[in-house]
C-alpha cells in the first residue's frame, strides 16, 4: 500500500479481460461477431485467406440451345481457391427477343437474378454484370449460369459467359 496525496492506494495488478480472437482458418467463429474465418475482417491480411489476392477468369462457351419456354445451366467447376471480394459475370446470349430471358448466377446455396425480362424485344444479351452478396464465399467449386426463356416463340443460345473474379 502506498499513499499519494493523502489517499492510499493499493499497487497491486488490475485483472485483465482477455478477448477471444478470430483464428482465421480453425472453421469457426473464435471472436463471436457473426463472421467466421476469412469472411472475418480481422482476417484480411492472414495466409490462408490471401488467395492470390487477384483477379482470375474463368470462361465456358457451350454453344447450347435456350429451348423455347425451357431453360439451360452451364457450370465453371472452379479448382483455384481463395475467398470472394468481388464478382462480374459477363454473357453472350443470341436470342430473338431478349425480354424473354431471366438469367441467375449460382453457387452453392445461392442464387443472384442477374436479369430477369428486361430489354423487352430487342435482340440478344450481350452485358456485364456486377453481383453483389457474394463476398466472403469461397471461389472453389462450381458455379453456374442458368438462362430461362420464360416465354413462348422465341429461342436463343447460350454461346457464353465469363466469371471474373476478385479474391482477398
Amino acid at each position: 500500500v502506498s499513499v499519494v496525496f493523502g489517499v492510499a492506494q493499493v499497487d497491486a495488478e488490475l485483472p485483465t479481460l482477455d478477448v477471444p480472437r478470430e483464428v482465421c482458418d480453425a472453421g469457426g467463429d473464435e471472436d463471436g461477431d457473426g463472421q467466421a474465418n476469412c469472411a472475418d475482417a480481422d482476417c484480411l491480411m492472414h495466409p490462408a485467406c490471401a488467395g492470390g489476392g487477384g483477379v482470375e477468369t474463368f470462361t465456358s462457351t457451350p454453344a447450347a440451345a435456350i429451348p423455347d419456354k425451357g431453360q439451360v445451366s452451364n457450370t465453371i467447376d472452379v479448382t483455384t481457391t481463395g475467398t470472394v471480394a468481388d464478382v462480374k459475370v459477363a454473357v453472350d446470349i443470341t436470342h430473338t427477343y431478349r425480354g424473354d430471358l431471366k438469367v441467375s448466377l449460382i453457387k452453392g446455396a445461392v442464387t443472384k437474378v442477374l436479369v430477369n425480362g428486361a430489354g423487352g424485344s430487342a435482340d440478344d444479351l450481350k452485358q456485364t454484370f456486377t453481383v453483389t452478396g457474394l463476398d466472403g464465399e469461397a471461389l472453389a467449386g462450381g458455379w453456374t449460369l442458368k438462362v430461362e426463356d420464360t416465354a413462348a416463340q422465341d429461342v436463343g443460345t447460350l454461346n457464353s459467359w465469363s466469371l471474373e473474379v476478385t479474391t482477398r
